[in-house]
């Protein structure tokens, strides 16, 4: 980004070229490691596609008849659709996962950044012939640079965000579940049972317990073993399960 920003300043190969290279770069690992955080299969080819395209793309514009007009364009235009590979790669898991309030509130600034790099590639492609291309400044506008780095810093914060959520709630259900059947175990079901009595002396609302009573569970511990005991509580567990609700 820094380099993007010296455009005019350093090399143009440099400040635009390899600068681009760089953030292409940067932009696929972070759709990378939101791939990995949300558990996708690995798309590698894709990745290296997306470098090596953006690689072929300012070797192009070395040679383009006017360099200017072609880095004004291409440069913006690699930057946009890296954003919006990596808005649709996890836009349906974090959703799922986290809410469609913190998905929308994510990606709809990415979004708008994408489509604003698009509308200056546009631009330029629009302007071509009538203006000349200026040269001091950035193939992306400095405000689109500032707002790129803003919005690394609010994903930093939201996927650290993100990641003490889960691990919060993991630790909740190792907490609450036994770990051989999935069920809740005895200290969940104090506090439902506490709470359902609580409910039942404000409301009035009755509610039952039932024992269930697994018949000549002992003599498959002493026959089979309690490998094949652990079997049938989980198996016990799963016909439970599925014939409640949750």
């Amino acid at each position: 980004t820094l380099l993007l920003g010296q455009h005019g300043q350093i090399g143009n190969w440099l400040s635009a070229e390899v600068g681009a290279v760089l953030l292409v770069l940067t932009l696929t690992c972070a759709t990378r490691a939101a791939e990995l955080f949300f558990q996708q299969p690995p798309r590698t080819r894709e990745h290296l596609g997306a470098l090596a395209g953006a690689i072929a793309v300012v070797a192009w514009v070395r040679v383009a008849p006017d360099p200017d007009l072609a880095r004004a364009i291409a440069v913006p235009l690699l930057l946009a659709l890296q954003i919006a590979r990596g808005v649709t790669a996890v836009h349906a898991d974090l959703r799922r996962e986290f809410g469609p309030r913190l998905a929308w509130s994510l990606h709809v600034p990415l979004g708008g950044l994408g489509l604003a790099m698009l509308a200056t590639a546009i631009q330029a492609w629009m302007d071509r012939g009538v203006a000349p291309v200026p040269v001091p400044i950035a193939p992306v506008h400095p405000w689109l640079l500032l707002t790129m780095l803003v919005m690394a810093g609010v994903l930093h914060f939201a996927y650290a965000g993100m990641a003490v959520s889960r691990l919060a709630r993991r630790l909740r259900h190792l907490s609450h579940r036994d770990p051989l059947t999935g069920l809740l175990n005895r200290r969940a079901m104090d506090e439902l049972l506490q709470q359902e009595w609580q409910r039942h002396q404000r409301y009035g609302e009755p509610f039952a317990v039932v024992l269930a009573d697994i018949d000549h569970f002992k003599r498959v511990n002493e026959t089979l073993g309690h490998g094949a005991g652990d079997d049938v509580l989980a198996l016990v567990a799963g016909r439970l399960q599925s014939a409640l609700r949750p």
